[in-house]
């Protein structure tokens, strides 16, 4: 079951599930990725290498999503 909670104002849904082992694992993979895509975007934020910026923003958004998925998975959560 998910939870709402308050952070800063704003309201987010929390999941009420442990993670395991392997679905850490898991999230290590696209948060690997979203970390190389940070440092690139900061790059390109300095450089106002505007269509960098979007793509390496879309890729991160992919990446968040696809780590959400691997939580909200029932065969990495205890």
């Amino acid at each position: 079951m998910k939870k709402v909670i308050e952070v800063n104002g704003k309201k987010y849904k929390a999941i009420n599930e442990n993670i395991n082992s392997s679905g850490y694992s898991q999230l290590k993979k696209p948060l690997h990725g979203a970390t190389l895509s940070i440092k690139i975007l900061n790059k390109a934020l300095k450089q106002q290498h505007d269509d960098k910026v979007v793509s390496e923003i879309e890729y991160l958004y992919e990446k968040a999503e696809e780590m959400l998925k691997i939580v909200e998975d029932k065969k990495y959560s205890t």
